[in-house]
């Protein structure tokens, strides 16, 4: 196993996780939009699928795609959200593969809620990972520095930097 050395490169900037949210937030509401033009097209009566349809979307669209791949946003800006967990020496992290639905939803509910705050500790943080991403033990990385290291069958190398 060899360990990773502690370059900035690794993780997207805040600028990029920031557009990020907004593009994703865009997806998703257009998604949601479309689900009721739909609705309306095939002129469904019961108003109560339509809104659960409506805010189903907005609620699963990134929880669902962060855990099983990437949003539209993250493969355009080309970073991927994964999954830490912590080694048995003190500061040892090691990445894990996708994260999880259960950890990507309460991800997801805590950047909700937090908002921009949440994304304002990134630069400050070890490892560049926002509040969100500590409570769900996530990190997010470049894609360049994924395809280097990582692929379909599991992590090359185990150990993320260790400044985390």
């Amino acid at each position: 196993m060899k360990k990773l050395p502690v370059e900035r490169s690794f993780y997207p900037s805040l600028g990029r996780r920031y557009v990020g949210a907004i593009i994703d937030g865009i997806c998703a509401f257009s998604l949601a939009i479309l689900s009721v033009k739909i609705f309306n097209f095939l002129e469904i009566e019961l108003e109560w699928i339509s809104y659960l349809v409506f805010y189903g979307i907005l609620v699963c669209y990134e929880p669902i795609l962060t855990s099983k791949k990437q949003t539209a946003a993250q493969y355009l800006l080309k970073y991927q959200v994964m999954r830490l967990e912590e080694g048995l020496l003190k500061g040892d992290f090691y990445i894990r593969g996708r994260i999880g639905l259960f950890a990507a939803f309460w991800r997801f509910f805590i950047k909700w809620f937090l908002g921009f705050i949440s994304l304002l500790t990134v630069p400050r943080s070890k490892g560049y990972r926002a509040i969100h991403d500590k409570a769900s033990d996530a990190v997010v990385l470049n894609v360049s520095f994924l395809t280097e290291n990582i692929d379909d069958k599991g992590p090359k190398i185990c150990t993320a930097p260790p400044s985390l």
